[in-house]
């Protein structure tokens, strides 16, 4: 494995494009063996197309089979976070936190709630209590997140804004007449109500839909419960933006607003995240019996776990890799790529996210103050750690200075000259691009 780090960062030395050469991995969660031998483990998987399907690394958990139904990465994808279940009616449970780079995980006490969000560009988790709670991993602080429901309001489901740090609160009021539906918009650093975006109302208190928000913060998505249907909501005007028939379940690409929608028949559709127009659609888990789709990146639409139950205690899973139109660019039998352990059937992952090469950090800027300068940019996510490149002309690099995972540095003393400094982000799989340079004079 070194060997091929090295090779990689010989070609982009040399100019070359390792765009194809295991720039994302796979981690999933899943559950090997049955009955009470079954444990629990974390599987690493290069879905780069040089070597798609490898699997790189599968790691044993010490935490209770069945821990989880999702797996949520959080600060870029540095922890993976899922809720364990409670042994006993008095055991509160608790969270546990994986880290990547250590293959460790450590415990978080605490109450288990029905959800947890987690925030992909700062090392945090949102608590789905009511009121929404935020917990800080670096201070250890829990605060309000989002105000309280109304009195005869019920909080459903919660979707997050990471660029726009905005909560969207899904709520509904069932009366005799029916059940009334609205989504309030809550900003996470103050805590208050920004935006109330009425629905139409629901016949049944029982009925089903999908939430999600843009990562700016602009378009809400839900399902109509009325007409069925995916509509578009724009959150300045509270206003519906748009509307298309095709329904189900939503996995929104918040990179790209790509809307990948996948319906009970295997049918997964892709829309433009800003006019749900369809952009291509394709039978992708025919035959399966459960599928799961993470979005891609870059030419990679998306990529799709689907399982079909072969027998009494197996299945065949398979990983498939999709451009933007839905259509397959490769596929693996991954099932028979595991080291030899049973075959993890998709209903059995507790999930799986996507790690990729970081991309470069944007809005780097610099405040001078006598001798003192403060620089601050914003994450692109995927990322464990940021360094900084000082040179004293345009585009050279005199001084790498690490600063951890913070998006901000501060110095003072610094030596009267012209420097032109840029920043750049860093993950296990190796650095990412490096920022815009910016100029900083210091008297």
């Amino acid at each position: 494995m070194r060997c091929k780090r090295s090779f990689l960062v010989l070609i982009a030395v040399l100019g070359g494009a390792p765009s194809l050469l295991a720039q994302e991995r796979m981690q999933v969660l899943a559950f090997e063996g049955g009955g009470s031998g079954q444990t629990a483990a974390m599987a690493e998987i290069d879905v780069g197309l040089s070597a798609f399907g490898t699997v790189r690394d599968v790691t044993a958990l010490a935490i209770e089979p069945r821990a989880s139904a999702s797996l949520i990465a959080v600060a870029g994808g540095r922890y993976l976070v899922w809720a364990t279940p409670r042994k006993y009616p008095d055991d509160p449970g608790h969270y546990a936190v994986f880290d990547r780079r250590s293959r460790a995980f450590t415990t978080l006490p605490a109450p288990v709630y029905w959800r947890l969000l987690g925030d992909r560009l700062r090392p945090r988790v949102f608590l789905l209590k009511q009121p929404v709670t935020v917990y800080d991993f670096r201070s250890g602080v829990e605060r309000v997140a989002a105000p309280a429901t109304d009195a005869g309001w019920e909080a459903s489901t919660v979707a997050y804004a990471a660029r726009a740090d905005r909560l969207a609160v899904l709520e509904r009021q069932v009366t005799a007449t029916g059940t009334r539906l609205r989504v309030t918009i809550a900003d996470v650093a103050t805590a208050t109500t920004t935006a109330t975006i009425m629905l139409p109302p629901a016949s049944s208190p029982f009925f089903t839909t999908g939430l999600d928000i843009s990562d700016d913060g602009t378009l809400i998505y839900v399902r109509d419960p009325v007409a069925e249907g995916l509509v578009a909501y724009d959150v300045a005007l509270a206003t519906e933006a748009a509307r298309t028939a095709v329904d189900g379940s939503l996995v929104l690409d918040h990179d790209r607003q790509l809307l990948f929608v996948q319906s009970a028949q295997g049918l997964l559709t892709v829309l433009d995240g800003r006019t749900l127009d369809t952009l291509g659609a394709l039978p992708v888990a025919a035959g399966a019996d459960s599928f799961q789709v993470m979005p891609g990146r870059g030419v990679t639409g998306a990529y799709v776990l689907r399982s079909r139950i072969t027998g009494a205690s197996s299945c065949v899973v398979d990983l498939d890799v999709l451009n933007v139109g839905g259509q397959r660019r490769a596929t693996t039998r991954l099932s028979d790529t595991l080291g030899g352990l049973s075959p993890w059937c998709v209903a059995t992952f507790a999930g799986a996210v996507i790690v990729r090469t970081p991309a470069a950090p944007t809005g780097l800027t610099a405040h001078v103050a006598g001798r003192a300068v403060t620089l601050s940019w914003q994450t692109p996510g995927d990322t464990t750690e940021f360094e900084l490149e000082v040179g004293f002309s345009p585009g050279a690099t005199a001084l790498r200075v690490p600063v951890g995972d913070a998006t901000d540095i501060a110095a003072a003393g610094v030596a009267p000259g012209t420097y032109y400094v840029r920043v750049r982000a860093r993950n296990e799989l190796g650095p990412g691009g490096a920022s815009a340079e910016v100029r900083v004079d210091v008297p």
